[in-house]
C-alpha cells in the first residue's frame, strides 16, 4: 500500500490544528487562573443556627448571711459611698485600608508595576514589593508573564 501526498497533508494538517487547540486551552487556563477571585457579599443570618436553642438563666442560690462579728459595728447606709465604676474608653481598631489595584499597561513587568505604584523605590524595597506582588497575585515563576488590562493587588508602599 502507498501513502499518497494528499494522505500526508490531511495528517500534518489534523496534528496542526491539534496543536492549535492544545496552545488555546493553556492560554485559556493561565487567564483564568490569573484572574483576580470575587468574594460575594455575605448576607447576615437572621435565623438562630439550627441545633441552637436560647439558653435559659438558671437561678442561683442567694448567700447565706453571716453573723457579725462581736465588736463590729455596721457602717450607716445613707453616709456610705460606693465608688462608681469608671468607663474606660477601648482604642478605636486601626482601619483597614481599601485594597490597591494597578492594571498592567502593555509590556509592562512587576518591577515596571511597582515603579508605577510606588514611585521613587529602588533596590531591595523593589524587589520586596516585586515578591509581595508575586504573592498576593498568586503568580507563578520569580518573573511570571504579565498580560495588558490584567489587575494586580498591590501592597501598601514603604
Amino acid at each position: 500500500m502507498k501513502i499518497k501526498p494528499a494522505q500526508i497533508f490531511l495528517g500534518v494538517g489534523i496534528l496542526f490544528v491539534i496543536g492549535l487547540l492544545a496552545i488555546a486551552g493553556g492560554w485559556l487556563a493561565r487567564q483564568w487562573l490569573a484572574a483576580p477571585a470575587t468574594i460575594s457579599p455575605t448576607t447576615p443570618a437572621t435565623a438562630p443556627a439550627a441545633g441552637l436553642e436560647p439558653q435559659t438563666a438558671t437561678p442561683m442560690p442567694s448567700p447565706t448571711p453571716t453573723e457579725t462579728p462581736p465588736g463590729a459595728e455596721l457602717a450607716d447606709p445613707k453616709t456610705t459611698s460606693t465608688p462608681r465604676p469608671t468607663s474606660t474608653t477601648l482604642p478605636s481598631p486601626t482601619p483597614t485600608p481599601a485594597p490597591e489595584y494597578e492594571t498592567v499597561r502593555l509590556g509592562e513587568g512587576v518591577l515596571q508595576v511597582c515603579r508605577r505604584h510606588c514611585p521613587g523605590i529602588a533596590g531591595a524595597e523593589l524587589q520586596e514589593c516585586k515578591q509581595e506582588v508575586i504573592r498576593l497575585n498568586s503568580l507563578w515563576g520569580s518573573n511570571p508573564n504579565l498580560y495588558a488590562g490584567q489587575r494586580l493587588l498591590m501592597p501598601s508602599c514603604p
